[in-house]
C-alpha cells in the first residue's frame, strides 16, 4: 500500500477501516492464496482441497462486506461516477465465485487446478487494484470521519461474523 493511502487514513481518524481491516484482510486472502498455490505446485491435492474450502469462507466473508457496506457507501459517496464502477466489481465477484467452484471440482476430480488458480489470482489483483485506486480513495475522500467510524465498526462485526445489515 502506498504512503500517502496510508497516511491518508490515518489523519483522518479511521486507520482501522483501511490499513488495520482492509489491508490485513487482503493480506490473509492473498497469503491463503499463495499457500494453495504451493500445495498444488507440491502435488498436494488433498490438503490443497481442504486450503481452498477454508480459503472459499473468508473470500465469501470478504465479498459480502464489500457488496453490502463498502460498494453502496461508494455509491453514496460519488453517485454520479460509482454505478458502473460497482457493476464491474460485482461482476468480478460472480467471476470469482465461479472460479472458485471451478478450483474446487477440479480437485474433486483429483486434478491439480494450478490454471484455474493462476486466473483467479490474476482476477483477484485486477479486482483489487480497482478497489484500491477508486473505491477506498473516494470514501476516505467524501465520507466524514464520524461515519468512517460506523463503517469500520461494522465492517470489524461483520467479520467477526455478525450480520452486515445490523447497526
Amino acid at each position: 500500500m502506498s504512503e500517502s493511502k496510508t497516511s491518508m487514513g490515518a489523519d483522518r481518524g479511521f486507520p482501522a477501516l483501511e490499513h488495520g481491516h482492509l489491508c490485513a484482510e487482503k493480506d490473509r486472502l492473498g497469503s491463503r492464496c499463495q499457500s494453495i498455490r504451493q500445495l498444488l505446485s507440491h502435488g498436494e491435492l488433498r490438503e490443497a482441497s481442504k486450503s481452498l474450502a477454508r480459503f472459499e469462507v473468508s473470500m465469501a466473508r470478504h465479498m459480502r462486506i464489500e457488496e453490502e457496506i463498502l460498494f453502496p457507501k461508494f455509491s453514496d459517496a460519488a453517485p454520479q461516477t460509482a454505478q458502473l464502477l460497482v457493476e464491474e466489481l460485482r461482476r468480478d465477484h460472480e467471476a470469482l465465485r465461479g472460479l472458485l467452484e471451478s478450483l474446487a471440482a477440479t480437485l474433486e476430480r483429483g486434478c491439480s487446478a494450478l490454471e484455474e488458480l493462476d486466473r483467479f489470482a490474476g482476477l483477484l489483483n485486477a479486482h483489487e487494484a480497482k478497489e484500491e485506486m477508486y473505491v477506498y480513495p473516494t470514501i476516505f475522500h467524501l465520507v466524514q470521519p464520524s461515519e468512517m467510524a460506523r463503517i469500520a465498526s461494522r465492517l470489524l462485526r461483520t467479520s467477526a461474523g455478525s450480520e452486515p445489515g445490523a447497526g
